[in-house]
């Protein structure tokens, strides 16, 4: 199972794989009422098998604040609160391929030499996130590097207690 991977108040789920997608499915397939406790309290909470609106917002949310470190512009297709339900099917994807097209944007514009996903359709939601977070990486990389090349060493003076 994918685990959800914090960095520098960042979040990316980036190791989404079959058997999460297969769980995903057979719980998808069972009947709601048929589920054990435990199956409802995984169902509420993020699957890795599968997309939904939090995972919508936290990608929504990297692509947009890491988008603007490499002049890449990110329009989500509606409000992630109030679209979805209302939208359906339509709404998702259209809120999909926007993602989709804001981390290959991303992927061009910082250079980055992430190969496009293949196969499974998991792939390109671990595209995504690997774009956000190798992305996010270089940017606090370059920042680190050029502040502290650029920080002149600190100067207490002759006296004690003087800085």
């Amino acid at each position: 199972m994918g685990a959800i991977i914090e960095e520098n108040g960042f979040y990316f789920l980036t190791d989404r794989t079959q058997a999460d997608y297969d769980h995903w499915r057979d719980l998808r397939d069972k009947k709601y009422k048929d589920f054990t406790a435990e199956e409802k309290a995984e169902w509420a909470t993020d699957m890795c098998g599968s997309l939904n609106v939090s995972d919508l917002k936290r990608m929504t949310a990297d692509l947009t604040a890491i988008g603007g470190e490499f002049n890449v512009s990110f329009e989500p297709y509606q409000n992630l609160d109030t679209g979805a339900p209302a939208q359906g099917m339509q709404y998702l994807y259209e809120t999909w391929r926007r993602i989709y097209a804001a981390a290959t944007n991303i992927r061009n514009a910082a250079a980055l030499t992430i190969r496009y996903p293949s196969g499974a359709f998991y792939n390109s939601f671990n595209f995504v996130e690997n774009v956000c977070r190798l992305a996010h990486a270089k940017v606090v990389g370059f920042l680190s590097k050029n502040i502290a090349s650029q920080t002149p060493e600190v100067y207490t003076g002759e006296g004690i207690g003087v800085l």
